[in-house]
């Protein structure tokens, strides 16, 4: 493994916890007891870090240093709050577009989400802290460098954000295979929060439940889905064609 962005060590840990660095995972060894882990892995939940409590063998394969049986991954990207994405677009008089990815894992199709929804204006990408792609090197060139430019929030409970944002007046609108709508009798103007799911499971019941319609791409009878990273191409060229059309 790359070690650049690899903390390892209780303290050293801890202090970049402090300082404000921003982190993809953090494990911890699982028999690892003392104040500064207590203090650690307290910061790291406030933070919306994720938490592996691994075997000592995990830890040993990414550093044959002493790690104190703790070692972070660093995040290669910021992170940023929805909300501040949200109230930025509104007081700029915009219709934010969210896309809110539901564990998406594999990293090619998320670089190349990436891409696309930099492409279309759309304002941020919501991501689960947990069970959601690595936003890895590999992640950031299928993206072609457009991870570095688009603004990508990590969430704790995706549920949770679905119902804040109706709140905040976003449309939430999901693909779904099963839906008898169409993309196309979707409205996408105002603000709105686009949901997809894994190819192989798509939009969890729970978040389904949630929104306020479902649609579904034109396709033949041949393929049973497009790739998901082609569906996010479909529905932001529809996107993007209607509030063209608006303007």
């Amino acid at each position: 493994m790359k070690t650049k962005n690899v903390v390892f060590g209780r303290h050293p840990v801890l202090e970049a916890l402090k300082s404000g660095k921003g982190f993809d995972k953090l494990m911890v060894l699982k028999t690892a007891k003392s104040p500064e882990i207590s203090e650690i892995t307290g910061i790291a939940r406030a933070q919306g870090v994720s938490l592996q409590y691994v075997p000592i063998q995990k830890l040993n394969a990414i550093t044959g240093k002493n790690h104190q049986g703790v070692i972070g991954l660093l995040s290669l990207v910021d992170y940023y709050k929805w909300d501040d994405v949200l109230m930025k677009a509104y007081d700029e008089g915009r219709s934010p577009i969210f896309l809110l990815l539901d564990h998406i894992t594999d990293v090619g199709n998320f670089g190349a989400i990436a891409r696309t929804a930099l492409g279309a204006g759309v304002d941020a990408i919501i991501i689960p802290t947990k069970g959601g792609a690595t936003i890895s090197g590999d992640a950031i060139k299928s993206s072609a460098g457009a991870l570095a430019n688009i603004q990508v929030c990590r969430v704790e409970k995706l549920e949770q954000v679905v119902d804040d944002m109706k709140v905040n007046g976003i449309t939430i609108l999901a693909a779904d295979m099963k839906a008898t709508a169409l993309v196309s009798e979707q409205n996408f103007t105002g603000p709105c929060c686009i949901i997809l799911g894994s190819e192989e499971s798509g939009v969890s019941g729970k978040l389904l439940k949630k929104c306020d319609a479902h649609f579904k791409l034109p396709m033949t009878e041949i393929l049973e889905s497009y790739n998901v990273s082609v569906s996010v191409g479909m529905i932001l060229y529809e996107t993007m064609r209607q509030r063209l059309q608006k303007d």
